[in-house]
């Protein structure tokens, strides 16, 4: 789900066990778009949304949504953005500082760059942390840090993944 019900902000958050994982880098984050109006139909449009790395529990419960983040990941903008889309960021900093900082669960928080109350929503899923790039050829979005910036200033946002609400 994604989207805004009455005043609740809608996060999503994926979390991923770091027993037995080493710090030999490169390591991504990729996911899909799997609905553009949220469960609810509330529609679709374009908004800025923040991807942050923070330290999980391995049990993606109440403490996640609130967590402080350890790292600020990239931004990317709904515009665009189809069903079926990839988005994957490069996250080997934040990943191998987990690892540093011996951190039981590396956790991704996908959360609205700027609060709007009645703003449109959208869903994704098929999370997944993998030491290469999954993100190639068509229907494949990379954000670029300097532009997507650019792009979301004054729009607003959610995500939610893993179907959670805070």
């Amino acid at each position: 789900m994604g989207g805004f019900f009455g005043t609740e902000e809608v996060r999503g958050l994926s979390e991923y066990n770091l027993a037995g994982l080493s710090a030999t880098g490169p390591a991504f984050v990729t996911f899909n778009v799997y609905l553009d109006n949220g469960l609810f139909s509330q529609g679709g449009g374009p908004f800025l949304i923040d991807v942050y790395a923070y330290a999980g529990n391995n049990a993606e419960d109440l403490s996640d949504w609130e967590a402080a983040s350890t790292a600020f990941i990239g931004s990317f903008s709904t515009a665009g953005l189809a069903v079926g889309a990839i988005i994957s960021f490069d996250v080997n900093s934040a990943f191998d500082a987990a690892l540093l900082d011996g951190a039981s669960s590396f956790g991704i928080r996908l959360q609205q760059n700027v609060r709007s109350i009645s703003g449109p929503a959208y869903t994704f899923d098929n999370f997944r942390l993998t030491t290469d790039n999954l993100c190639t050829g068509t229907g494949c979005f990379v954000p670029e840090p300097g532009s997507v910036a650019l792009l979301g200033l004054g729009l607003a946002g959610l995500a939610f993944a893993g179907r959670r609400r805070r």
